[in-house]
């Protein structure tokens, strides 16, 4: 066995030990740090979604076909990983911002919407059925359903 071989249960105990090693670290004061995180966090659904099918097609190559999805780029001899990998880096991020601009975004308004709007509905027919006083309500409530989702 050569000693530079990585095993499954090498890793799983590695990932373990690290598991049990994220509660002794304190939060991170730096500002810029704490800025980048949340940023990463916010278009981080994009980039899951993006960075396998680019790295399919950034850095699949003519030795291995089975990789082979996507018409591959021309092949880069002498620079191609440090090149690679930063038109990995640079599709990745372009990619997630237009998904979550796009998509993303957009689609949680609009979820907001509905859930106000399902909200309205729902406390109106209470109230006609005499069901729900409004003064129950913490805070003011919608009186109609264009109300309620902003128009």
């Amino acid at each position: 066995m050569r000693p530079n071989t990585f095993k499954p249960r090498n890793i799983g105990a590695f990932g373990f030990c690290l598991g049990l090693a994220i509660p002794l670290f304190r939060e991170i004061q730096w500002s810029a740090v704490t800025t980048a995180s949340r940023i990463i966090a916010r278009y981080s659904y994009g980039i899951y979604l993006t960075h396998f099918p680019i790295m399919l097609f950034v850095m699949s190559d003519r030795r291995y076909p089975q990789f082979k999805v996507i018409h591959q780029l021309p092949h880069l001899k002498h620079y191609a990983r440090p090149v690679d990998t930063a038109l990995v880096l640079v599709l990745t991020a372009v990619a997630s911002l237009a998904l979550y601009h796009l998509i993303e975004n957009p689609g949680i308004r609009l979820g907001q919407k509905v859930a106000r709007w399902a909200t309205c509905v729902y406390t109106q027919k209470l109230a006609r059925d005499g069901q729900f006083q409004s003064s129950k309500l913490l805070g003011s409530e919608p009186k109609s359903v264009s109300e309620a989702i902003g128009q």
